[in-house]
């Protein structure tokens, strides 16, 4: 929409792209898009990739990042369709 779009440029004119980022601390969770600068460890993430910075006691200032390809939409259907599959009755042969 309209105002995710000025989101997205005015975190551009500054050097920053938008990222969901999630945190745990203590018993508090929570989930923010927020505009971070082309040296946060989030922000090389790119189409259907996911990543994960656990920053500890031990992993800081530098977070520990798990990054990797994410399911993406042809993997998810895959996994839809195998699902749909297992819950029909099915034989092999039945023609």
């Amino acid at each position: 929409d309209s105002d995710f779009a000025k989101r997205v440029e005015s975190a551009a004119a500054e050097g920053k792209v938008l990222r969901y980022i999630g945190s745990i601390e203590c018993d508090k969770c929570k989930v923010t898009i927020q505009a971070v600068p082309g040296s946060h460890p989030l922000a090389a993430v790119k189409d259907g990739e996911n990543a994960l910075a656990i920053h500890s006691d031990y992993y800081t200032p530098i977070p520990y990042v798990i990054r990797g390809y994410g399911a993406g939409a042809t993997v998810t259907a895959a996994g839809v369709f195998a699902d749909i599959l297992r819950t029909m009755p099915w034989k092999q042969n039945a023609y």
